[in-house]
Order: C-alpha cells, then structure tokens, then sequence
C-alpha cells in the first residue's frame, strides 16, 4: 500500500484544502462506481456478489474501530451518526434526518457518490451490492440493529435513504 504525502504536490498548492479534499474523493467515488459497473457488466450476478462480498469486507475492516472507539453508540442514531461522519469526511452530500432516537434514524446521500447520474449509469442490482457496506455494519453494531433501503437514486428516486432500526 502507498503512503499518504504529508504536504500537497506543487500544482495543488495554493488552493483551499477542502476543494481539493473533496475533488479527489469525487474522483475515487466515480473510480469505485465505474469499478462496480466494469464487474457486474462482465460477470453478472457473480459479479453483483464480488461487489457485495468486497464491502463486506471493508464494512469489517472499518466499523469496528470506529464503534470500539466509544464515539458512537450501538444504536440506529449512533449508526447514522458514524455515516454521517464518514461520508462528510469524504465530501459526500448526505444528511440525517432531524429527530433521531437510539431506536430508529434516516440517513441520506443527497447526490450519488459513485455515478454523475445514477438513474442512466447504476442499476438497483449495482446499487444493493454498494449498500452491502451498510447491511454488514449494521450487523456489526449490534444484533437487533437492521438497515432498510427505502429509496434508490438507481431506481430513480431524489435521493438514496436507509433507515436504521432496532428490532424490538
């Protein structure tokens, strides 16, 4: 694995660090879509399950710490919570909708991190193998925790929301 430059490379500098933070996370969202596509257009659904198995993994690799932490509780508000942080580290536009509770919270990605255009470059089947990231964590969390996609911006829909909810 590379290291990470400490400073910004000559053409960088002088420009606001987060306009440069956020173009190139753009730029690995759209590598990672156009990834994914390249593999379920060529392998179909075992494609589709190569995707879905690769988040899985990172889902293991990542939550963990973050919820060992202690900064986040093991709760559906705490889920969306560590969403949201992550995905605003990485310039996404995304949201958690107002009135959260430990027991049920709604968290959105306003744009697709991965497609200029979802409903033309992603397909539900590719948009369920991203969201396996979520439905491992979930798991992760805490056992009576469950993630439900509720809207798709692959299907069409404004946005792409997830609700976290403990089962009771």
């Amino acid at each position: 694995m590379g290291n990470v430059l400490k400073e910004f490379p000559q053409q960088l500098t002088g420009r606001p660090p987060e306009k440069v933070w956020a173009g190139a996370c753009r730029s690995y969202g759209i590598i990672w879509g156009q990834m994914g596509r390249a593999v379920v257009d060529a392998f179909g659904a075992k494609g589709a399950e190569a995707l879905r198995e690769g988040q899985r993994r990172v889902a293991r690799m990542q939550v963990p710490k973050a919820f060992e932490s202690g900064r986040f509780e093991r709760n559906a508000k705490g889920m969306a919570e560590y969403m949201l942080l992550a995905e605003e580290t990485l310039g996404m536009k995304v949201e958690m909708e107002p009135g959260a509770t430990a027991e049920r919270a709604v968290f959105r990605w306003l744009e697709c991190p991965l497609f200029d255009d979802a409903a033309k470059e992603s397909t539900p089947e590719l948009c369920r193998a991203n969201d396996e990231f979520e439905m491992e964590a979930v798991k992760l969390v805490h056992p009576q925790l469950t993630c439900t996609i509720t809207k798709c911006r692959g299907n069409g829909d404004d946005c792409c929301e997830m609700v976290f909810e403990m089962k009771k």
